[in-house]
């Protein structure tokens, strides 16, 4: 839930915490605080793009201070409008669980990383009856999560590569990408036309991807680049795949509608994601190109260390037909 998740326990300190909102003048507090604990910097510009910009329910921003008024916890929410099995779900991704080195101790239920967790938990289940609640962690927090009975994995999301060229069947000529940019995206309605066609067969919980979500997510991220590509399937608009260039040079699926559950064994997403990578070889024909996805899972893939999305419980664990299939976009990460 945020790059890393410094998701430790917090000392019990022998006073009685107290949860209270965010308010503007501390938000530089807070990326100070994220800076000790992730050992990486944000700015407050970023952290309101992230927490008060898009189409989103709500922002909520949760913190604890110590006796000398210092910010030495916080946990936030990103509530955005989605649905499962055709019905309406409000859909909210904690991030950025933070508690200061100093203010970490025992595995103790009255500790600061335990006190923010249930006002959280409380805070959504007041605002947002049936909320789905999830985030991003690694081993170890989960298994602290799991240990307080906060945290449900749902999908063990690794990455898997899949090398660009030729397509591996003959169906796959008829399939076909092409850069697009994101006003031509947003002007013709992309999105709406893809989603209101896939929305109907999509089982699983998914943040509704329209135009305004799109827009906030890729085309306004005050960081990142993201490349917009249109899947055809002979001729006919089938859907849509993001990448981003990272650092490294990889070309990273970071997501794609409709999304199929992660196997190559799924040909439509395997198509498009071929489409995609032959037009990247094309811009590059003398370097082989990988594309590097979730979606894909190999033999080398299956001994990665996962990201495990997980459930957070809000009340009481969802009973869900199929489980989500996250993407590095449903994080706050990628």
């Amino acid at each position: 839930m945020g790059p890393g998740h410094a998701a430790h326990p917090g000392a019990s300190t022998g006073m009685k915490l107290h949860c209270e909102p965010l308010s503007p003048a501390d938000i530089p507090q807070a990326c100070d605080l994220f800076a000790e604990v992730f050992g990486h910097s944000t700015v407050p510009a970023h952290w309101i793009w992230k927490y008060q910009q898009g189409p989103r329910l709500a922002g909520l921003n949760l913190i604890i201070r110590n006796t000398e008024g210092q910010l030495v916890g916080h946990v936030g929410a990103s509530v955005f409008a989605g649905q499962t099995q055709g019905r309406r779900l409000p859909m909210a991704q904690l991030s950025d669980v933070m508690v200061a080195p100093s203010a970490r101790g025992s595995f103790d239920s009255q500790g600061v990383y335990a006190q923010l967790m249930r006002s959280m938990e409380q805070t959504l289940q007041a605002q947002f009856p049936g909320v789905f609640a999830y985030g991003f962690v690694g081993i170890r927090p989960y298994r602290l999560g799991s240990r307080m009975g906060l945290y449900k994995s749902q999908h063990e999301c690794r990455a898997g590569l899949m090398a660009a060229g030729q397509p591996a069947g003959w169906r796959d000529w008829f399939c076909t990408a092409q850069a697009i940019d994101w006003p031509e995206a947003f002007e013709s309605k992309l999105f709406e036309r893809v989603w209101q066609s896939s929305a109907p067969r999509i089982e699983r919980p998914t943040l509704v991807r329209n135009s305004d979500y799109m827009r906030w997510r890729y085309a306004q991220h005050p960081q990142h680049t993201y490349q917009l590509w249109v899947i055809r399937s002979w001729g006919q608009t089938q859907g849509w795949v993001v990448t981003r260039c990272m650092p490294s040079g990889q070309h990273t699926v970071i997501d794609l509608l409709p999304a199929q559950p992660g196997s190559m064994a799924q040909a439509s997403t395997r198509r498009a994601l071929s489409a995609v990578g032959r037009v990247l070889q094309a811009r590059q024909p003398q370097d082989p190109v990988t594309l590097s996805a979730w979606n894909i899972q190999t033999p080398e893939s299956q001994q990665l260390e996962p990201i495990i999305g997980v459930e957070f419980r809000v009340g009481q664990w969802h009973t869900l037909l199929q489980p989500p299939v996250f993407v590095p976009g449903d994080t706050d990460v990628f």
